[in-house]
């Protein structure tokens, strides 16, 4: 069937108008959708750059809500567990600090003796003692900080062993007893 001018006329406006119609339509359904997108990939650059504090603030509830708050909840947590790794790093410069301070006691009298023995200060023999007793304290702090270091790496296994309860308790109540004494209670162990 053949359409007469006017008709083509009116179908060809119908269409175009549908055509201009839909258009509109896609841009005004599909700004809010393109500026969501755009929050979203912008908070993934802010998290990619280190800011974990960034959020998409993409509010809704359709397909792309749910990646959007997907992605604020894995924000969330990289932001606390970069809290946690900044607290870690705090605690092991601490550490760091108080062993470096721990090491250099015992060096600086090892040192100290070595020169009074050097010196002919004091009695040789005496000084020898000291400084073997703080090269002692040193290979104590070395090996703590070895253990340390696997426990840290998760390769420490702690050694199993008997241990007699009975004796634990008898050695605490001993220990606690001139306490418990002197502030009127009867301390007993028993043996179950």
């Amino acid at each position: 069937m053949l359409l007469d001018q006017a008709q083509r006329d009116a179908t060809l406006a119908a269409l175009g108008f549908g055509f201009v119609v839909a258009v509109v339509t896609a841009f005004l359904l599909g700004r809010p959708v393109l500026r969501d997108l755009e929050q979203l990939a912008s908070a993934a650059n802010g998290i990619a750059a280190g800011d974990f504090e960034t959020r998409s603030q993409v509010r809704r509830r359709d397909e792309i809500g749910v990646p959007a708050t997907a992605f604020d909840e894995m924000a969330t947590s990289l932001e606390l567990l970069e809290r946690e790794r900044l607290a870690v790093e705090e605690e092991r410069r601490l550490l760091v600090a108080g062993v470096s301070h721990d090491l250099r006691t015992p060096l600086a009298a090892i040192s100290a003796a070595l020169e009074a023995i050097d010196d002919g200060i004091g009695d040789p023999s005496a000084r020898i003692a000291a400084a073997r007793g703080d090269a002692r304290a040193l290979t104590l702090l070395v090996e703590d900080l070895f253990l340390l270091a696997r426990v840290d790496a998760g390769r420490f296994v702690p050694p199993s062993q008997p241990v007699d309860l009975a004796e634990i308790v008898d050695e605490a109540a001993e220990a606690l007893l001139p306490t418990a004494a002197a502030g009127g209670v009867n301390l007993v162990a028993t043996n179950v």
